[in-house]
């Protein structure tokens, strides 16, 4: 079990003219830091280094509980993924997942080897339903031998499908 601290802080390494600093929560592990961004921006006069969170500012409640939550989720996550045995990167921290990397397979992929690994059918009845003809698209001859593809509405409406499929997929656990 990995052992982690997770602190907020006013993220004030780059000079601005205003001193409206972004705040970042760091997240420590194995003396290794990484820095979430939580879209928050205070001025440098509107944040406490000693209570870790925002004073002086009209929405100050607001923002320190976003904070807490944000907190709370990373905590939460990391706590569930240590009691797992994965191994903690800067990738899960972040939120970021091996998504991209699936779906780069997906797209090298043409039309065939792709539905020779997913059916067609349950493909665009899952995922793109809004695809209509697709059969006929697929063999590009529609039913009365006329020569059919697909639009480009159905290639993004696709695109987006495939991207979810490959979540799908890399979130499934076995």
């Amino acid at each position: 079990m990995e052992k982690f601290t997770i602190r907020p802080m006013l993220w004030n390494y780059q000079k601005k003219t205003a001193q409206i600093y972004s705040i970042k929560i760091a997240v420590t592990i194995n003396r290794k830091v990484t820095y979430i961004l939580t879209g928050h921006r205070v001025h440098i006069n509107q944040w406490s280094e000693e209570l870790r969170c925002v004073i002086n500012h009209e929405n100050a409640a607001l923002i320190n509980v976003s904070i807490r939550r944000k907190i709370a989720d990373v905590e939460r996550d990391l706590v569930s993924r240590n009691l797992e045995g994965v191994s903690i990167t800067k990738k899960i921290i972040r939120g970021e997942t091996q998504v991209d990397k699936t779906f780069a397979k997906f797209a090298r992929m043409t039309r065939d080897e792709f539905f020779k690994i997913v059916p067609a059918r349950q493909f665009f009845t899952r995922y793109c339903p809004e695809v209509k003809r697709y059969y006929h698209k697929l063999n590009g001859i529609d039913g009365n031998k006329q020569p059919i593809d697909f639009t480009n509405e159905d290639k993004a409406i696709m695109h987006a499908a495939v991207k979810k499929l490959a979540k799908d997929l890399t979130t499934v656990k076995f």
